[in-house]
């Protein structure tokens, strides 16, 4: 047997910053699932809001290898990307202020896929932004 594996081992096993690792690596997973959570309702109330507003929401979640687009909509001849950003209060900021430079390129990277992907090049669209913090809803309509 290799003496520096079992030495690996057990120092593995008994190091106190192992379990401390292994238990944030649990919490980490509950606040996973508690934000995949919080992101299904932020985009539920989002979907009624834009319903209200008289959108046709044609599809949710749409997954592509850029990443995701939250809902795709239409407002008269026009096709809405919506992303969708829920903040429970202002303590990490705004909702809006989550939309950074990188996120929005990888949004028009997904976007130009979707297009391709259902031969929509040419179509008239617009990226919008929900932001939900609490019980306020602001709809931030194109912002490129």
């Amino acid at each position: 047997m290799d003496d520096s594996c079992a030495g690996s081992c057990a120092v593995l096993r008994h190091d106190p910053g192992y379990v401390i690792h292994t238990f944030l690596s649990i919490r980490a997973y509950h606040l996973i699932v508690a934000n995949k959570q919080k992101g299904i309702y932020g985009e539920a109330v989002a979907k009624k809001f834009l319903e209200g507003l008289n959108y046709g929401v044609l599809e949710c979640n749409w997954y592509c290898r850029w990443g995701e687009i939250d809902i795709v909509a239409k407002d008269h001849n026009e096709l809405v990307f919506v992303e969708v950003k829920f903040r429970k209060n202002a303590k990490f900021g705004f909702p809006y202020e989550a939309i950074t430079y990188f996120k929005k390129k990888a949004l028009l990277r997904s976007i130009d896929y979707f297009l391709e992907q259902h031969g929509l090049y040419g179509a008239h669209w617009r990226l919008d932004v929900v932001a939900i913090m609490a019980s306020h809803i602001e709809h931030y309509i194109s912002i490129l």
